[in-house]
């Protein structure tokens, strides 16, 4: 079932519920399900590297750093502002191998569902290990120098 199918049936429950006086008023009424047309998604489908390009892209001359940032950030989906705030302490969960991105003392999500739990792939995993091993910061992905990454 989609997210669109699921909402209708919930409308169509609500809506039926006030025709049979069991609620005076349906909550989802206010509620626009948008549609989205399959040549909006074909135009999307242009928006994201295919793995070919980002294969390429993480083989362009760069420094380690740098190409562990990049391979993180694309095997994550994370947005960057949730990337440059992964810590080991709240974040990473190496034993569950889920990065938990969540509102934090230091960082807020972008809205209350953006919380979320992201599988570590193994190459990832490879990854984190080695920068836990060797960072004295809290953050897991730094700058060159070993300090959070600050955006732009």
């Amino acid at each position: 079932m989609t997210i669109t199918q699921y909402l209708q049936t919930v409308k169509a429950i609500f809506k039926y519920q006030v025709s049979k006086d069991n609620i005076t008023k349906n909550s989802m009424d206010h509620l626009i399900i948008p549609i989205i047309s399959k040549k909006n998604l074909i135009k999307r489908e242009n928006e994201y590297y295919n793995k070919e390009e980002i294969q390429s892209f993480i083989k362009q001359e760069m420094s380690e750093n740098l190409r562990n940032i990049f391979t993180g950030l694309f095997l994550t989906g994370c947005r960057i502002e949730e990337f440059t705030h992964l810590t080991c302490k709240d974040s990473i969960d190496l034993e569950s191998r889920m990065i938990l991105i969540r509102t934090t003392e230091m960082h807020e999500t972008k809205t209350e569902f953006s919380e979320s739990n992201i599988p570590i792939t193994n190459h990832l995993f490879k990854i984190i290990q080695k920068l836990e091993a060797k960072t004295n910061s809290e953050f897991i992905f730094t700058n060159e120098e070993g300090n959070q990454i600050k955006e732009r």
